[in-house]
């Protein structure tokens, strides 16, 4: 569906159509006491779902949730037009084209092991005295070395199939799974099987040795319950690894409500580091450790857009967006505790 001039404006103005279920109380602690962050969110990134939002910060474990909020039948009107519904670009890891993909082949094959062609030699070396590239390389696999025979990967919420494309190429097999009907196609349509539906009544031949949710817990109207089911899919000794936008990072403090992680009404819930350890722990996972990381949304460039085109109707520029990232991640590389990602690993 493409929604276009006045009727995004209308869309966005107008009051949200669907059914909606008040909490009143915290989704990942259950505590009642609460601050209200914000009223009066709406969706300004991809300018398709109507209705304004409360932002609430809850006083036990500090995470920061919409209540009321859309519930699961009706928040699909929220992801009508949405990015997993294109076909994934070209994720091969295969066919290095330029000096910067060869230094990168080179570091991954040294740090996890992947028979990667066309390396340049020392790459690993270059890319190693590089935090910000040797992060980025590293999420291309999410922290996963090579797989032995026979090991089995899934991905909630698996989007357009970039990240299981590649992985299928290193030598995993893959499952997909996702509520979205659109996305599941997407993915099946690259002849990788997607479960359709959530993950707690979905049907797996059999358990996963790794597991993953890549900025998907976020928009869980129930993140213990998708944890729990997660954890019961995980073959002795499997990893869980997740990331999702970080609730005290410093996109959140500068940006307020033009934070590209708030994204109301499709992120639900934005979690804190405690928040995000309380879930695990509740969905039965005993062994996990959360990390702080510079991100998706460790860049500022896009929320400083987001700010500019809602409160003046206009662009930043280039020279703009790079020295917005520039500052950002200076001090996030200074200051951890504001790192914008929440990234976890738990064992089964």
């Amino acid at each position: 569906m493409n929604v276009t001039g006045n009727a995004v404006r209308h869309a966005v103005d107008g009051p949200w159509l669907g059914e909606t279920e008040t909490l009143g109380a915290c989704p990942v602690c259950a505590t009642r006491e609460r601050t209200l962050e914000f009223e009066d969110l709406r969706d300004i990134v991809f300018r398709v779902a109507p209705g304004a939002w409360r932002l609430h910060r809850c006083h036990g474990c500090d995470c920061l949730y919409i209540d009321p909020r859309p519930t699961p039948a009706s928040i699909g009107v929220a992801y009508a037009e949405y990015f997993t519904h294109e076909q994934a670009p070209d994720a091969s890891l295969l066919a290095p084209r330029t000096l910067p993909r060869r230094l990168r082949n080179d570091y991954l094959a040294a740090r996890f092991g992947y028979e990667l062609p066309d390396r340049e030699p020392f790459g690993r070396l270059i890319v190693g005295l590089l935090p910000a590239r040797r992060r980025r390389y590293e999420r291309l696999v999410r922290g996963f070395a090579k797989p032995g025979k026979a090991s089995r990967l899934l991905d909630v919420g698996s989007g357009n199939g970039e990240f299981l494309l590649r992985m299928r190429e290193l030598g995993w097999q893959v499952t997909g799974q996702d509520v979205d009907p659109k996305a599941a196609a997407v993915v099946r349509s690259a002849g990788i099987d997607c479960v359709e539906g959530p993950v707690e009544s979905a049907l797996f031949d059999g358990s996963f040795d790794v597991i993953t949710l890549h900025h998907v817990v976020e928009h869980l109207h129930d993140p213990v319950r998708t944890l729990a089911a997660c954890r019961a899919l995980l073959a002795p000794g499997g990893r869980l690894w997740l990331a999702t936008p970080h609730a005290a990072s410093l996109g959140f403090r500068r940006f307020g409500r033009h934070w590209l992680g708030l994204d109301p009404p499709r992120h639900l819930i934005l979690f804190s580091r405690k928040a995000l350890a309380a879930a695990l722990e509740r969905a039965g996972f005993s062994h996990w450790e959360v990390e702080l990381e510079i991100g998706k949304y460790g860049t500022n460039a896009a929320a400083a857009d987001l700010r500019r085109r809602d409160t003046k109707g206009e662009r930043i520029s280039r020279f703009t967006g790079r020295a917005e990232n520039l500052f950002g991640d200076a001090v996030e590389l200074l200051l951890p505790r504001l790192r914008d990602e929440l990234v976890a690993v738990a064992r089964a």
